[in-house]
């Protein structure tokens, strides 16, 4: 284990907030991939109901 007086104030505050935000990065990333899926799964069925079917 690190010893704590390594670590600045500033550097451990900071490493808070990163520790805060990680779920809400992986919610993030999950949340844009999955809109991405569903934008080109959308595209798709577009251009099949046009094309007739």
């Amino acid at each position: 284990i690190a010893e704590a007086g390594n670590l600045t104030s500033s550097e451990q505050a900071a490493q808070d907030i990163a520790d805060a935000l990680e779920p809400w990065m992986s919610i993030l990333i999950f949340t844009t991939v999955g809109a991405m899926i569903l934008g080109v799964f959308f595209q798709a069925f577009n251009t099949v109901r046009r094309s007739g079917w």
